[in-house]
């Protein structure tokens, strides 16, 4: 999606305020949670916590836990990530991907999917996110 198409269509999904890399962070998040068909109070918990830290308002969080809980339409699963991320915004995204993905205890089969998928668009070498997926591993599943 271009960069006007996109500023375009985070002012219809009630993100207008973020910067690209913001809104394709958080929508990668909604995605994540959304994987398994099921959102759980602790990827609401995760996903409000990345909202708080990114000054999201009361009304724009309000619209995000919507999305979560299947009552407004999604934007597209497919767009592709903002031109200027850098490599280490790349890393963050995935990182947070990840985290959350693991943060229910339960890493499900499309949950692993969306992720390698992600991996892939960031355009991110997949050995380089081994030290993450283990990282998150530890901390999520083996406590």
């Amino acid at each position: 999606m271009e960069k006007t198409a996109r500023r375009r269509h985070n002012g219809a999904m009630g993100w207008k305020r973020l910067s690209d890399g913001d809104w394709y962070l958080l929508h990668t998040l909604v995605h994540v949670a959304l994987a398994d068909g099921q959102v759980v109070p602790m990827e609401v918990a995760f996903i409000d916590s990345v909202m708080k830290a990114l000054h999201l308002e009361d009304e724009d969080r309000a619209r995000v836990k919507s999305m979560l809980r299947g009552e407004v339409p999604l934007p597209p699963a497919d767009v592709k990530p903002p031109a200027e991320l850098t490599y280490q915004r790349k890393q963050d995204v995935f990182r947070d991907a990840i985290s959350l993905a693991f943060s229910d205890g339960v890493f499900a089969d499309a949950e692993k999917d969306l992720i390698n998928q992600l991996v892939q668009k960031l355009g991110l070498h997949p050995g380089d996110m081994q030290i993450l997926w283990d990282r998150a591993k530890r901390h999520y599943l083996d406590g």
